[in-house]
């Protein structure tokens, strides 16, 4: 009795937590507006154009390692970006606020 006690306990709790997901008809769009302000996340921002060539219509963007905090002021709390220093492990494998290649090509 003790066994099928736990089992109906787990089989409740399994339920709840598959009837909590939000149903998706197939070939639906995600919605990933939530993660942007989710605080766990590290955000990308493309800082500024470290390179241009003009000629062949070619550079590179820095993008700056952000994080985002809680800026609480009277009665309004904001959510704020803040620069992140990176953590990562090995130290050296990834960069802090990394360069990479972009092109503007005409159609």
């Amino acid at each position: 009795m003790k066994h099928l006690t736990s089992i109906i306990i787990v089989l409740l709790l399994t339920a709840s937590a598959v009837s909590a997901q939000p149903h998706r008809i197939l070939s639906q769009p995600v919605d990933v507006s939530g993660e942007f302000s989710d605080l766990q996340n590290t955000l990308f921002f493309a800082d500024k154009v470290a390179s241009w060539d003009a000629q062949k219509a070619e550079g590179t963007v820095e993008w700056s390692r952000q994080n985002l905090y809680i800026r609480q002021a009277f009665n309004v709390n904001t959510l704020l970006p803040q620069h992140l220093t990176m953590l990562d492990f090995p130290t050296g494998a990834y960069t802090q606020d990394p360069e990479l290649p972009f092109k503007i090509e005409s159609v």
